[in-house]
């Protein structure tokens, strides 16, 4: 995975988020990261609550192959 762009935006329709899973509707402030992977590229939302949690838990919710985070990390993991 490679990251293009990351930037705070509101969005424009609900969204869920990648860490916890949780939608948000249109007008919310997310995070938004643009990446490329092997089959293309592909954005992503995350709320700012668990962009604390993220930068906070990083050794704990990275996965240490391929340095990325699972989806639902903060969810699964219960912070």
């Amino acid at each position: 995975m490679y990251q293009i762009s990351t930037k705070i935006v509101k969005i424009r329709k609900s969204q869920q988020c990648f860490a916890c899973l949780r939608m948000y509707e249109k007008g919310t402030l997310l995070t938004r990261q643009v990446n490329v992977y092997d089959h293309g590229i592909g954005t992503v939302y995350t709320c700012p609550t668990c962009e604390v949690i993220l930068q906070e838990n990083r050794a704990e919710l990275l996965d240490p192959w391929d340095r990325s985070y699972a989806e639902g990390c903060v969810r699964e993991n219960q912070l």
